[in-house]
């Protein structure tokens, strides 16, 4: 009989290695899909939505692509940009960025600031009509309690401020070289250029290339420099000047010249698809079309050129904001979101996009290629709701994809959301992109209403045209606007938000103006501080006030 085996304790190592492999496992998983390598990005249509050219980096080189797309068809003969920067340069260029755009332009050479426009409000205007301003109150005050003349503070301050207003009257109602000597003394001193924009704006094409693009810069499209869609407020504001005073002196016809260079302009700038260039845009619709109102009440305006000006009103070419969200913002969207994958924004730049919870997450493992995919659907929804015709169909369908929008996911904001997007790759990159897309809609929203807010303007100005044709070939207003149809116009504009003619009345029915200059039917000085633009009207004022200089503060002189 033999002895019995000696019991074998049982071995525990094996069980605490396999929990300790685990452990190391699940710590390098969690790292790894953490701060691991994200998946390459690929480029189609779905994702970067252009497929070339491509940079060194195997992404689409977003301004070799615009700088190609732009410029096709383009000639120094036929762009108007060729002319707009001769008589305007050199503007807000830097000097380095002089000799790239005169080349990018086929300038033969750097144009010369010899006979640039001097901007209308300028430092030597405004000194010179500060200037006028003050000889002409200290004589109103020889005879006053405070003294024979204004002290050295009050003259600087009639330069520096009203000043400005006396030109800023100037540019939106007519005035003569007497009320204005100084101003009058710049315009014809301003003769070469402000006539050289006015040929410009007769071109065909717009190609004005963004300095960003030139030389070896890699600035992004959200902060690429656009010197002339922002220079051209100036343009406009120096051409309608020059409009007024004409008006003043009863040259109506060449006042429209230089209203009509101005919408023309506004065309050439929004070709440029890029939302400072469409706000440009609609800004300089809206002045122009004030100006029109203008030389509609003079009394110097005859059949023949209220017929032009119609006409040209009515073939004036729309401005899609759809075409901007499509083929601009999208790629703006698309070049952040490569950026911010390739680590080539700072931290500042990250936290004025994203604020604090966003960026620290955007430094953990994301899946961009969501970004992009998302981004895309996105713009594809905003591109199709834009292009619906009606405004209704178009407004509900943007305030769905509004509420669609506020109601995705945001950021981690409590301990178990951190936690979840800790070992989630996918809840990251989903958070991530919710933010993205909230910022983009904000954006969009604001242009749709500039853009509607401008074909109402643009109809409105259109029937005041008609109304003022009707006026000369028969001595006054019609009973209603169905009397302009077909002898004036072929057809009445519908006003957008009500798909609907709109409402004629022969008497003012009290409403309130959106500027805030009229309140209750009753024209007023001060703007309120507070101001319902819902319920507001876009107003034609009829007559309009004339031309006068501010008025000084009595009240506030110091002797």
């Amino acid at each position: 009989m033999s002895d019995a085996e000696p019991e074998v304790a049982p071995r525990k190592w094996p069980k605490l290695k396999i929990c300790l492999g685990l452990l190391l496992f699940f710590i390098a998983w969690f790292l790894y899909q953490l701060f691991g390598p994200n998946p390459q990005i690929t480029v189609s249509k779905e994702t970067t939505y252009i497929t070339e050219p491509l940079g060194l980096d195997g992404l689409p080189d977003f301004p070799a692509y615009l700088l190609e797309r732009d410029s096709k068809g383009v000639t120094p003969e036929n762009n108007a940009a060729v002319l707009i920067w001769q008589a305007t340069w050199p503007g807000d260029l830097d000097p380095q960025d002089q000799t790239l755009l005169a080349e990018a332009l086929g300038m033969e050479s750097v144009p010369s600031e010899e006979d640039s426009l001097v901007e209308v409000d300028s430092d030597s205007v405004l000194e010179k009509v500060g200037a006028e301003l003050t000889k002409h109150f200290s004589a109103d005050l020889a005879d006053e309690e405070t003294g024979p003349s204004l002290s050295t503070q009050w003259q600087e301050w009639l330069r520096d401020d009203l000043a400005k207003e006396a030109i800023y009257e100037a540019r939106t109602r007519p005035w003569t070289p007497e009320q204005m000597p100084a101003l009058a003394e710049w315009v014809v001193a301003n003769q070469k250029p402000l006539d050289m924009l006015v040929e410009a704006a007769a071109r065909p094409e717009y190609f004005s290339p963004s300095p960003s693009f030139l030389g070896d810069k890699d600035d992004s499209l959200v902060e690429m420099a656009l010197p002339h869609a922002e220079g051209m407020r100036s343009v406009v504001r120096a051409l309608l000047t020059r409009g007024m005073w004409h008006i003043g002196a009863g040259r109506t016809s060449e006042a429209w010249t230089d209203i009509h260079t101005c919408l023309r302009l506004s065309r050439h700038v929004s070709k440029e698809k890029f939302l400072v260039n469409q706000l440009v845009s609609h800004a300089i619709d809206k002045v122009a079309f004030q100006s029109t109102q203008s030389l509609l009440q003079h009394k110097d305006l005859n059949n023949d050129l209220a017929e032009n000006i119609l006409a040209d009103l009515l073939q004036l070419p729309s401005v899609s904001a759809a075409e901007v969200v499509d083929q601009g913002e999208r790629l703006v969207h698309i070049d952040n979101i490569l950026r911010m994958a390739q680590g080539k924004y700072g931290e500042k730049e990250k936290k004025d996009l994203f604020g604090k919870a966003s960026t620290a997450i955007i430094k953990t493992g994301l899946d961009w290629n969501h970004f992009l995919r998302e981004g895309n659907k996105w713009h594809d929804r905003l591109v199709k709701s834009m292009r619906m015709p009606k405004f209704d169909e178009r407004r509900k369908q943007l305030a769905e994809i509004d509420s669609e929008i506020t109601q995705l996911d945001s950021p981690a904001t409590s301990l178990w959301s951190a936690l979840g997007f800790m070992v989630s790759r996918k809840s990251r990159t989903q958070a991530i992109s919710n933010v993205f897309i909230d910022l983009l809609l904000s954006t969009m929203k604001m242009l749709q209403v500039a853009a509607d807010r401008t074909i109402t303007q643009r109809h409105l100005t259109q029937l005041a045209v008609a109304l003022a044709l009707h006026r000369l070939q028969h001595g006054n207003h019609p009973e209603s606007l169905e009397e302009l149809v077909p002898a004036i116009l072929p057809k009445l504009p519908l006003e957008l938000y009500t798909e609907k003619p709109f409402v004629y009345q022969r008497k003012d029915d009290g409403g309130s103006d959106m500027t805030g200059k009229i309140v209750n039917g009753e024209w007023t000085d001060e703007t309120p501080e507070e101001r319902d633009h819902d319920s507001s009207d876009l107003v034609i004022r009829v007559p309009q006030p004339e031309f006068k200089l501010p008025e000084l503060p009595l009240d506030e002189l110091v002797p």
